[in-house]
């Protein structure tokens, strides 16, 4: 929003010299008249005084300001008078020099011509009839070089039309920059109010870390007469936009905006036909919410993503765990759960989210994801899920259920010492043979980044020839170290053939360091 408004100005520029001219005009130009009005307004001009009538007076090979670099040249310029005063002016190869500094469009030499507005308002465009023929401005700003074009008639107070157009290599600011930026734009002005009617577009843009192929507006942008206030809206495009690995193709919406230079709001609703995030893919993506300028960019707004479909890469690695793990009783867990995984993958998930987003931050609030299959997983409440500015904070309740899911209902809370904890609850794992149940996990997250989770697991099922019910394995695990447990012990142990054991108390590299490398067994049997 920052880049436009600065192209704003730039096109607007050219209505601006109209108003210069008309303003040197309306001092009477009997002979001598004009000089004696340049030199009090202490202008450097040369001009050819060619036509002078009771009606109409023709000024050629105007120049203003330093010979050497012009800040206003006209070849030709044509005034109607009406007593002492001009009432029209048609201008010939106009050309402006202007600059925009510290935020304040100037003129040069031709800023000691303009009118004085009354009260706070820096301009007002004068009652005037104006014809422009090939009337062109160069802008030099902060933010790159804008050249422009205006041909247009009728009178600058109501009734002006023209056509505009505006290009620029490229334009950048801190946070934004965009190539090849043209503006094709019919120009109409109504009750000093100007409107700008047409296509904005540019070869890319670059803005806080997104890249966007082929950005375009179709414009409807209305000014107030002092040009510091604007109100708009405007049917967006875009070819592509891609930001930290994610990608959208086909966006496409609406944007309508209202505000000033030092801040302006707008409301959006956009769409995707289909993006990707690495493997991930998705068939359509909404946004709808709205963002303000003033005091640093953010917004908030509600997500929705139809048929997301999973990293396949994810369903093959729990597919590749249960033949790891044949013959113990997590095989036929993991491949319940790899089924699960690939089941709601092939058919997707619906995706609806309340997001918010500033000072280099992004928060999820709420969120529902439905998969065909009947798997449901819902974040809400607290603060929401927040990333960004080197920190991840968590302040919700996460619930999932269905799909052939277990159940699962967690809790987060961010301590005012920036620790966040956690606790979840997760309804047994089982399959026809096999059975995991673990105790409540709890988190444990730290501002530093170091993370912390334990639990407990129960496991009963089959592995190799024997039969295992109660197998209790302690896990606990830190963000720097490996996942490790004490020694697991057994409820019961039933080997093929062989009267049951209890009390069996062994350490095997699944639940032991990663060092391990033999299985250690200390069976004790009891009695019966």
């Amino acid at each position: 929003m920052l880049t436009l408004r600065r192209v704003f100005l730039g096109l607007f520029a050219l209505l601006v010299l109209v108003g210069a001219l008309a303003w040197v005009a309306r001092r009477p130009l009997a002979e001598g008249a004009l000089a004696r009005a340049l030199a009090n307004s202490g202008v450097q001009a040369s001009y050819d005084m060619k036509n002078v009538s009771l009606r109409w007076q023709r000024i050629e090979n105007l120049v203003i300001g330093d010979p050497r670099n012009p800040d206003l040249t006209a070849q030709w310029v044509e005034v109607r008078l009406s007593g002492l005063s001009a009432t029209a002016v048609r201008a010939g190869g106009v050309r402006l020099h202007g600059r925009l500094v510290d935020g304040k469009l100037s003129l040069g030499a031709v800023d000691k011509l303009l009118p004085k507005s009354e009260g706070k308002a820096p301009f007002m465009l004068p009652d005037l009839d104006v014809d422009l023929t090939d009337a062109r401005m160069r802008l030099d700003t902060p933010y790159g070089q804008v050249g422009a074009k205006l041909d247009g008639k009728g009178n600058l107070a109501g009734g002006f039309t023209g056509k505009l157009a505006a290009v620029a290599r490229a334009l950048g600011t801190t946070t934004c920059t965009t190539t090849q930026t043209t503006a094709y734009v019919d120009v109409a002005i109504r009750d000093r109010a100007p409107k700008l009617s047409g296509p904005i577009r540019a070869a890319t843009a670059h803005c806080s870390g997104a890249t966007v192929s082929a950005p375009a507006v179709a414009l409807d942008l209305v000014l107030n007469e002092a040009l510091d206030h604007w109100r708009g809206s405007g049917d967006v495009e875009a070819k592509r936009v891609e930001s930290s690995g994610a990608a959208l193709v086909a966006v496409s919406g609406k944007v309508a905006f209202e505000g000033k230079a030092s801040d302006t709001r707008a409301t959006l609703d956009l769409t995707a036909r289909n993006g990707a995030y690495g493997a991930t893919r998705l068939t359509s993506l909404a946004v709808a919410g709205g963002f303000r300028t003033g005091g640093g960019l953010r917004g908030d707004g509600t997500v929705r993503i139809d048929r997301l479909v999973p990293d396949p890469a994810l369903a093959a690695r729990i597919s590749n765990g249960a033949k790891s793990a044949s013959a113990t009783p997590l095989a036929p867990l993991l491949a319940q759960l790899a089924q699960a995984v690939q089941t709601t993958s092939q058919k997707g998930l619906t995706v609806t989210a309340d997001a918010a987003f500033g000072d280099g931050t992004a928060t999820v609030s709420k969120l529902v994801a439905t998969g065909a299959d009947g798997a449901v997983l819902r974040l809400s409440g607290g603060g929401g899920l927040r990333f960004g500015g080197g920190d991840f904070r968590a302040d919700t309740q996460i619930k999932l259920s269905g799909g052939g899911f277990p159940s699962v209902e967690s809790t987060f809370q961010r301590r005012s010492d920036g620790m966040t904890l956690g606790l979840a609850r997760i309804a047994p794992l089982t399959s026809s043979n096999a059975r995991l149940t673990l105790a409540p996990v709890r988190f444990a997250a730290k501002p530093s980044g170091a993370m912390l989770f334990e639990t407990t697991a129960t496991l009963d099922g089959p592995w190799a020839m024997a039969g295992w019910r109660g197998c209790i394995c302690p896990l606990r695990s830190t963000s720097r170290q490996t996942a490790r447990s004490p020694p697991i012990a057994a409820a019961r142990l039933s080997l093929s053939g062989v009267s049951p054991f209890r009390a069996c108390r062994f350490s095997l590299p699944h639940c032991a360091s990663a060092r391990s490398k033999a299985a250690h067994f200390s069976i004790l049997p009891l009695a019966g």
